[in-house]
């Protein structure tokens, strides 16, 4: 499925084989300050985002639409694997260091935070981008050399 139809109309059975007990979250494509994704957990409240509000009570994956379509699925991909992340009992905090050098801060925010890690590992099986690939990359290597 493409980004582009995936933006009129999402359909998560891709993502969901073998965890149909898991509550499908909202996915939503917003212009996004700070990442290209991110997945609120599920939680008897809403969420305001400019006038509109959103139910937090089955989860909610927000995607910034402005990037392409196969990254767009990549991102979707992991996001949903923070959602499992988060029903499974898995605590997912990240925290991103803007403003230090880009490549190291990648291998830093995936090798610190098993989450993340598996997050990523996740979409590049579900939805193989280049940019994860070249992350994925990044960090073998970086492993490699501290060997």
């Amino acid at each position: 499925m493409s980004a582009s139809v995936a933006r009129k109309w999402i359909e998560l059975s891709w993502l969901r084989k073998g965890n149909k007990q898991i509550p499908l979250p909202e996915i939503i494509f917003e212009k996004l300050s700070f990442a290209s994704g991110c997945c609120y957990k599920p939680v008897k409240r809403e969420l305001q985002i400019d006038n509109r509000f959103w139910d937090l009570s089955r989860g909610l994956i927000i995607v910034d639409p402005s990037f392409d379509d196969r990254f767009l699925l990549n991102g979707i991909a992991h996001e949903w694997r923070h959602h499992w992340q988060h029903m499974m009992g898995i605590n997912v905090v990240s925290k991103w260091v803007s403003g230090v050098d880009y490549k190291k801060e990648i291998i830093r925010f995936f090798t610190v935070n098993l989450a993340e890690m598996d997050a990523l590992i996740y979409s590049i099986k579900k939805a193989p981008d280049d940019l994860s690939i070249l992350w994925y990359e990044w960090i073998i290597k970086s492993r490699k050399e501290t060997i």
